[in-house]
């Protein structure tokens, strides 16, 4: 991102901790800022820990594989457009890359993380766009739980064969059964945009190395299909092509996407 063209935009709100590079830009002349706030993902899956239901040994025993550290963090706004224009919320999101490899805890991360957005809009029915590295492949149990706002059998069949959360006994049970009320989420109608552009994801929104969470479509712009209209999106580049480019101060490539309040 061009250094005027950062300038151009007048406002922004940054990660606290400096080290996830999360931002949310707004144009200062026309959209205000009416709330903000920064998140690690280990609190909103500690709600989701507590609105599971769990406790004692299997509360602890499922603490233990969900609230490891990690870099995974999102950014929330309430923006709103000068004038009396609607109010949104807009939430940046990144998933740290070595968790990602894990089905259960990367839907439960984006679930997690769209829960959060809607808790802090304060209503489903506030246009919401849920942006960033999520790393949910459009063939993985999160990419469809965030589709549908919740888990398909045949999803719940994949995550259900990974017994990996151990009790003291020595017994081994699945994390979605044991959260199952936290593998869901209340943002109504989230669409993809590129999804819904281009009739399916792009092929390729990073590149990098296996280590680093290797090449593919990573990254994303979910939009409430409810209250915003897709106008288009911005192509994405090749993959073949990708490592020609500045790309210096990321591995992802630039997604955009255009969209007015229905």
């Amino acid at each position: 991102m061009s250094s005027s063209f950062v300038r151009s935009l007048g406002a922004c709100f940054r990660a606290s901790d400096g080290a996830t590079g999360l931002a949310i830009y707004w144009r200062t002349a026309s959209i205000e800022l009416a709330d903000k706030k920064g998140y690690t993902l280990q609190t909103l899956l500690e709600e989701g820990l507590e609105r599971s239901g769990l406790a004692g040994e299997e509360r602890e025993a499922a603490r233990a594989v969900v609230c490891e550290p990690s870099t995974s963090a999102a950014l929330y706004a309430r923006l709103k457009c000068r004038g009396g224009g609607a109010p949104f919320c807009v939430g940046n999101v990144h998933l740290d890359a070595m968790r990602m490899k894990l089905p259960n805890i990367q839907a439960l991360q984006v679930a997690s993380a769209a829960n959060g957005l809607v808790s802090f809009a304060g209503s489903s029915s506030t246009p919401l766009l849920l942006c960033g590295t999520l790393g949910i492949r459009p063939s993985l149990p999160g990419y469809q739980l965030l589709k549908d706002g919740y888990l398909s059998s045949e999803m719940i069949e994949k995550l259900q064969a990974a017994m990996d959360v151990q009790l003291p006994s020595g017994e081994k049970k699945a994390l979605v059964n044991l959260m199952w009320k936290s593998f869901q989420h209340t943002a109504a109608n989230l669409r993809s945009a590129y999804a819904s552009a281009l009739g399916q994801e792009p092929d390729y929104t990073c590149y990098g190395s296996a280590e680093r969470g290797g090449g593919g479509c990573h990254d994303y712009i979910w939009y409430s299909g409810d209250s915003l209209q897709l106008l288009g999106c911005l192509d994405t580049v090749a993959a073949a092509t990708a490592g020609e480019h500045d790309v210096a101060s990321s591995r992802h490539l630039p997604l955009k996407a255009k969209l007015c309040f229905l």
